[in-house]
């Protein structure tokens, strides 16, 4: 690992080496996309497999919420600053558990 120093901020590079892999010769492929909106487009040319589609609106309005309560709490502290993590030790229990991912 090495941190180079760049003009406003530090840029961390990892090196690390990577082993060959054998190569697996199947005749079936799968695509998936990855989306915000449709959070995973899943697609294959097996047959049995159906193609899937998985909704991310849901799990964005979730988000939405969290970030509305998050900047009502950030609103309450002292100065109306933004807080580290250490500042944050007084803000309802669920809004904690849901910051340390």
């Amino acid at each position: 690992m090495r941190i180079v120093p760049a003009t406003s901020c530090y840029i961390i590079e990892v090196v690390y080496e990577k082993t060959n892999q054998p190569q697996i010769h199947s005749r079936y492929v799968a695509g998936i996309d990855l989306g915000i909106d449709r959070l995973v487009a899943l697609s294959t040319n097996k047959p049995s497999v159906k193609p899937m589609l998985v909704n991310g609106k849901p799990l964005k309005s979730v988000n939405q919420l969290y970030n509305k309560r998050k900047a009502k709490y950030q609103s309450h502290l002292k100065g109306n600053k933004k807080s580290s993590r250490a500042q944050v030790t007084n803000l309802p229990q669920p809004l904690l558990r849901k910051c340390e991912w």
